[in-house]
């Protein structure tokens, strides 16, 4: 059941954990909504994401970098999937995802992965791409509809099949995302999770345990439909 503001008998009665406090605010863009004792703000209602703050247009690129310009280019240990946190501020379908490679080397492999939160950890596979050959050089893309919401914790990174001196892919390091979860005895500040525990090509649907990390990042190119 709902109640307006200007229901007066409303505001002497106690809100359930199923009723709703719908304000219409004069000169507002979206409405509030108090819903037992959690706020959602509609759209329009502020910041919902620390990525993408300033909305783009369809076929801009962004990505996932988040502080500072620098990246790097690094190889990854065969198998791993590498996981961070990505949270954009308004809604937006992609076109395209790609990665870029600056190193080729024949018989390396990538796919790029999209989880769903849990409790801050990334727990049912989204998005599975197909795989991405890394024999040559240059940006890789794949054509994907994904849609990213406001305000959403998504899990976003990729599974390899290099070797340890495989071919190398543009990277977003530590000091380029924010981290989320921090160790005051190790001094350490986790950006995202890591696991070996699957073969390439087996990414599971849901996401086992998994361990924190605070390396490299692949740098994605998320295009705008």
């Amino acid at each position: 059941m709902a109640y307006k503001i200007n229901d007066l008998t409303a505001l002497g009665r106690n809100l359930a954990a199923t009723d709703e406090l719908e304000v219409s605010l004069t000169g507002a863009t979206g409405s509030r909504k108090i819903t037992g004792a959690q706020i959602i703000a509609a759209a329009g209602g502020g910041l919902q994401g620390v990525y993408n703050v300033i909305r783009g247009q369809s076929g801009d690129v962004i990505n996932n970098r988040f502080l500072g310009t620098s990246t790097n280019f690094a190889a990854y240990t065969n198998n791993i999937i590498k996981l961070h946190p990505y949270i954009s501020n308004y809604t937006y379908t992609t076109s395209s995802i790609g990665i870029q490679i600056l190193t080729p080397q024949i018989g390396a492999n990538t796919r790029i992965l999209i989880y769903s939160d849990s409790l801050s950890k990334p727990n049912t596979k989204l998005y599975e791409s197909a795989t991405i050959d890394c024999s040559t050089g240059g940006i890789k893309t794949v054509i994907t509809s994904f849609t990213f919401t406001a305000g959403v914790v998504y899990w976003i990174g990729f599974q390899n099949s290099f070797a340890t001196t495989s071919a190398s892919i543009s990277s977003v390091t530590s000091a380029n995302l924010p981290p989320f979860i921090g160790d005051a005895t190790a001094n350490a500040a986790y950006i995202g999770y890591q696991t070996s525990a699957y073969s390439f090509g087996s990414a599971p649907t849901t996401m086992g345990t998994v361990t924190a990390d605070n390396t490299n990042y692949i740098l994605l190119w998320l295009t705008i439909a």
